[in-house]
């Protein structure tokens, strides 16, 4: 039997050797789970910052938006509180007409006025932030959006029926005929309808626009009716 005399030192130099790698195991080990742990922990800061950011954004964007409304409800005010007697006065008008299902007798200048009344828009500065609209709230910017609507379709209606007649040659009352007499009705029915709507918002911007409260009673009667 031969005898190595470094063999206790290669079996200790191996043993050595087995808890170095073992050592740095543990080292790689722990070295992986505290960066795995730190990443973790600046992944869950970061996260939370992000939502902080987010939330924050949001509630910027409400504030933004609320800033908006405030101020398109502001220029509104007045032109829409007072809607309802400026479209209730050229409906008052029209019931003057003597009027069938097919026929239309009407004094000139009433129906000059009239024509001349819806020919131009009755919601000037509402036409102008129209694409504002949106930032109110509810249904309200829907509601003044088709009111804009109405009366655009019932001024182009009006600047139709004004371009047939030969004013010059006409005395002070007119019989209009079949076509003339239902675009009257027509516009009439749009008017009445126009009414009925602009009450439904006027009332929110009458608190806004006098600290008096503003009585549409009358105006009320006039949209229901009956024909």
């Amino acid at each position: 039997m031969e005898f190595c005399p470094l063999a206790d030192d290669i079996g200790k130099l191996s043993d050595w050797v087995a808890i170095a790698v073992g050592f740095a195991g543990v080292i790689a080990t722990t070295t992986v789970a505290w960066f795995a742990h730190s990443t973790s922990s600046r992944a869950v800061k970061i996260a939370e910052e992000a939502k902080k950011i987010a939330e924050q954004q949001r509630q910027d964007a409400v504030d933004i938006r609320a800033g908006a409304a405030e101020i398109v409800e502001s220029l509104l005010a007045v032109e829409l509180a007072v809607l309802p007697g400026k479209i209730g006065a050229v409906l008052t008008e029209m019931n003057k007409a003597n009027r069938t299902d097919t026929l239309v007798i009407v004094e000139v200048k009433t129906l000059r006025w009239v024509l001349k009344e819806l020919g131009q828009t009755f919601m000037p500065m509402a036409e102008k932030v129209q694409e504002r609209l949106h930032n109110i709230d509810g249904d309200l910017g829907k509601e003044i959006a088709e009111l804009i609507g109405f009366g655009q379709v019932v001024s182009d209606l009006a600047r139709r029926l004004d371009a047939k007649f030969p004013w010059s040659d006409i005395g002070p009352e007119v019989a209009l005929n079949a076509d003339g007499s239902v675009h009257f009705i027509a516009i009439r029915g749009q008017v009445k309808r126009m009414l009925k709507n602009s009450l439904d918002v006027a009332p929110h911007f009458a608190r806004r626009a006098s600290s008096i409260p503003v009585d549409y009673i009358e105006l009320d009667a006039l949209a229901d009716a009956a024909e």
